[in-house]
């Protein structure tokens, strides 16, 4: 089964089943994807910053709760972070999601990771947290 990474705004970050392994079914993944964040819109957000030691993984999409903001919900320090927040001013709020986009004949569509590197790259993400309190 595939996976998929969540960061929560407690910088908490797990490996989770990924919706549906079926692109034909856009609804459930969808579903999946607005009860893993706890929201009822989102946005697909391609990182800016990936760190250096993370670079293989440069197709990584982040999935956002659009209406973070609006609904007061806290900032995202990762998904902040990938974002470029620092340059630009605007944050991540609530829960994200990370993916992997893959160009289909279609056109892109969202996958998870196999079980190997979803993990790898929650612990790269825990890494780069552990970096960012140490700075504080």
């Amino acid at each position: 089964m595939q996976k998929m990474i969540k960061i929560t705004t407690s910088n908490e970050v797990s490996v989770l089943d990924f919706p549906v392994n079926d692109s034909e079914n856009c609804t459930q993944k969808l579903i999946g994807f607005y009860q893993a964040i706890g929201c009822n819109f989102i946005e697909i957000v391609r990182p800016q910053y990936i760190p250096s030691y993370m670079i293989e993984f440069q197709r990584l999409v982040m999935i956002v709760d659009e209406n973070g903001l609006m609904n007061d919900k806290d900032i995202n320090i990762i998904g902040s972070i990938f974002y470029g927040t620092a340059d630009h001013g605007s944050p991540i709020v609530g829960d994200i999601l990370i993916v992997t986009e893959e160009l289909t004949p279609e056109g892109p569509d969202l996958v998870g990771f196999d079980e190997a590197h979803a993990e790898e790259i929650a612990k790269l993400i825990r890494i780069l947290l552990n970096y960012a309190k140490s700075m504080r």
